[in-house]
């Protein structure tokens, strides 16, 4: 189109004279539909991604009480439910019961261990060997039982945390998007909806940056 017009210039001015005069200044096409270089653009905007946060719960896990509503604007430390702990509760217990069990059962050990060996003193040199051996099988018992108690204190230690941590709050600042109850399926991809969705809200750091760059375009 640039090579079209000018031909059409030339042909209207009759290819214009050696000496300089009736020269005709035509600008490019890209200048003329304002794609050319050094042009701006007169069709502004700011793309924003929007990210969602998505809460799901456990199989075992069970809410006593829902304190936000879908389409609800929320903040980082605003309430959003709170777990049913009373089936927790009794688990922490029984497992305090358990560590109690075992704490007896050790002191038992040692004490059935420092009577054996106030015997094994007085015992003659034939029954020796028959002391020893209960010694190192009641100290056997002793090591197993240190080890169940390590590892029901680690359990009871999580279910006292789940406990304190039973209300659950926000980390960000969003809206509500959803609230499943029922935690069904997603009609159209076939996977566990999500208990509670949370769509993010742009933070100022990004808005302000947004703002720079369309101001630049």
């Amino acid at each position: 189109m640039a090579v079209i017009a000018l031909i059409l210039v030339k042909n209207l001015t009759g290819g214009g004279g050696a000496d300089g005069e009736n020269v005709l200044y035509a600008d490019s096409v890209g200048m003329i539909t304002g794609t050319g270089l050094g042009t701006q653009n007169r069709f502004t905007g700011v793309v924003e991604a929007q990210d969602t946060l998505k809460l799901t719960l456990a199989d075992n896990q069970k809410v006593k009480q829902i304190f936000v509503e879908k389409g609800q604007e929320v903040e980082p430390g605003t309430k959003l439910f709170e777990y049913d702990t009373e089936e927790l509760a009794m688990t922490l217990d029984q497992g305090k019961l358990e560590l109690e069990k075992i704490t007896n059962n050790i002191s038992s050990l040692n004490s059935q261990i420092a009577t054996l060996t106030t015997e094994k003193k007085s015992a003659p040199a034939s029954e020796q060997l028959s002391y020893t051996t209960q010694i190192q099988e009641l100290q056997m018992e002793i090591k197993q039982e240190e080890y169940n108690y390590k590892v029901k204190e680690l359990e009871v230690n999580r279910t006292q945390k789940s406990l304190e941590q039973s209300t659950v709050t926000s980390t960000v600042a969003g809206i509500v998007q959803e609230i499943n109850e029922q935690q069904g399926t997603d009609p159209s991809t076939g996977e566990s909806q999500p208990f509670m969705s949370i769509l993010l809200q742009e933070n100022t750091e990004s808005k302000e940056r947004s703002a720079s760059r369309t101001s630049e375009i």
